[in-house]
């Protein structure tokens, strides 16, 4: 949460849609995670089975979130 309070002056606020924010990490030996990188609008695009499996639960998700 603190990454998107440091960079809130750079994300642009449009009141008529919501955005999804991909996070990025990585998992070392000892279970820590690390930050890689913050994503605006991450692409959806399904290239493998594990990508559709991972995406289309994140669409259905966001689907009834909304």
């Amino acid at each position: 949460m603190r990454v998107l309070v440091a960079a809130q002056n750079d994300i642009t606020y449009n009141p008529c849609c919501f955005d999804l924010f991909g996070f990025d990490i990585m998992i070392d030996e000892d279970l820590k995670c690390w930050l890689l990188g913050v994503d605006q609008s991450p692409s959806l695009k399904c290239e493998t089975v594990l990508d559709d499996l991972v995406k289309q639960k994140l669409i259905d998700d966001t689907i009834n979130l909304v």
